[in-house]
């Protein structure tokens, strides 16, 4: 989270309104570069012993999320 206390950005006194939305955006855009990031992780996280038994059991349900 930015903190006002960091601002480097040269026209903070200008448009107050115009600053937090700017740094709203600037904060979801990195949560959801992260939640990308976390989902490719996921995705890409194959069991060592067989890439094979991780591919057929990939379109299968989650056991533990009771689905």
């Amino acid at each position: 989270m930015l903190s006002d206390a960091k601002e480097v950005d040269s026209d903070v006194n200008e448009d107050a309104g115009r600053e937090k939305l700017l740094d709203a955006s600037l904060e979801r855009f990195v949560h959801n570069v992260k939640v990308q990031v976390r989902r490719k992780g996921d995705m890409t996280n194959v069991p060592d012993d067989s890439v094979f038994a991780a591919a057929e059991t990939a379109g299968q349900p989650d056991r533990d999320a009771g689905t």
